[in-house]
């Protein structure tokens, strides 16, 4: 909660484009957006994430890491009640793919995007190819 919102306002004030640091605080916001049914203060949350994430791309424009979370805090801001942040889902997750189209946690990512755009045959085939690369 509240301490880990402090210790990643302090770490970001150190290093701004660690994205450990941006990761771990934006799951914390995302964590707290989830358990606050509230609309201004789950909003807020997911502001501050979505904030926190975009000041990473910012600096780290082609890290996989970086893409990925961009992609995955725009999905369940869309998952949330922000549904026109599906499309910066999309973006970022299928950028993160180009990047690494073996690395799994994007591909499911990916795949839980489409399922929530509507799209359930994107979604079976990005699953697919996630639990092919699993088995390899």
């Amino acid at each position: 909660g509240a301490e880990s919102i402090n210790a990643h306002q302090k770490a970001s004030r150190i290093n701004p484009c660690e994205t450990q640091y941006t990761r771990r605080y934006a799951n914390v916001l995302l964590d707290l957006a989830r358990a606050n049914p509230k609309r201004p203060e789950r909003f807020e949350y997911l502001d501050f994430a979505s904030e926190a994430v975009t000041r990473t791309l910012g600096c780290r424009n082609d890290a996989i890491e970086a893409r990925y979370m961009g992609g995955f805090v725009a999905l369940i801001e869309a998952q949330l009640g922000h549904p026109y942040k599906i499309a910066v889902a999309e973006r970022e997750l299928d950028r993160a793919i180009e990047l690494d189209p073996t690395y799994i946690p994007v591909l499911t990512a990916r795949a839980a995007t489409a399922r929530t755009a509507g799209n359930p045959a994107l979604a079976a085939q990005l699953e697919a190819r996630a639990a092919s690369l699993k088995k390899e």
